[in-house]
């Protein structure tokens, strides 16, 4: 199944970018929130993110790496799933960060896998509560918290999936200006009507001279 593509070029369009439209909508589908996500437990619109980290807002224009190596190994365990991230906010002020077309190449948002080389993230969005597309306008991407009904904004990001299964992935955004200490925290982009995603399990090492030949033995009724 190819990795559709549904960061939203037109932010007057109410959908994601795909073969069959699919509204921005929460899991009950009443109203637009900017995204729905599947959290590290894979709880649709759940808690607990996959990554988490406090920006302190200290007026310095830096680097932030977020570590979703889970997340991407989880990603690469489920195929037929998107692999973007939605980017939410718990608490505090806004935290601004450089888009993928911002005109310095360092400071656009990359993914790096297994310590290879840095791969860019071209296609990201900022989703406002209430809003039916991306502002794919604004000069940065910007968070905001979610402090009610029309008060927050989310980044979309659509990450380029890794070919292999990751012993590490780490997410890297600039933030170009801060506004209060606020924690952003990483979800995975739930496309509804999915159905949700398999639990990262840890593959068994066939590869030693004794578990070879426990499971030759197993499988000669032996063992």
């Amino acid at each position: 199944m190819p990795r559709p593509t549904y960061v939203n070029t037109d932010i007057t369009r109410p959908n994601y970018r795909d073969s069959i439209p699919i509204p921005w909508v929460n899991a009950s589908g009443t109203s637009i929130n900017g995204g729905s996500w599947w959290d590290a437990t894979y709880t649709g619109n759940g808690t607990t993110p996959w990554a988490s980290q406090p920006i302190v807002d200290n007026d310095t224009p830096r680097t932030v790496n977020f570590d979703v190596t889970t997340l991407f190994q989880a990603i690469y365990d489920n195929p037929n799933h998107l692999s973007a991230v939605i980017i939410c906010a718990t608490s505090g002020g806004i935290t601004e960060w450089a888009m993928p077309s911002n005109s310095t190449t360092a400071y656009r948002p990359k993914i790096n896998y297994d310590s290879g080389a840095d791969i860019s993230i071209t296609e990201g969005t900022s989703i406002a509560n209430g809003s039916y597309g991306g502002n794919t306008t604004a000069p940065t991407l910007t968070v905001t918290p979610d402090l009610g009904t029309s008060s927050y904004t989310r980044i979309i990001l659509n990450v380029p999936p890794p070919s292999t299964r990751p012993t590490s992935a780490i997410l890297k955004l600039y933030t170009v200006a801060q506004f209060g200490d606020l924690t952003n925290q990483i979800f995975w982009l739930r496309y509804p009507p999915e159905s949700a995603p398999v639990p990262v399990t840890t593959p068994t090492d066939y590869s030693s001279p004794m578990s070879r030949g426990i499971f030759r033995g197993i499988a000669r009724g032996t063992a």
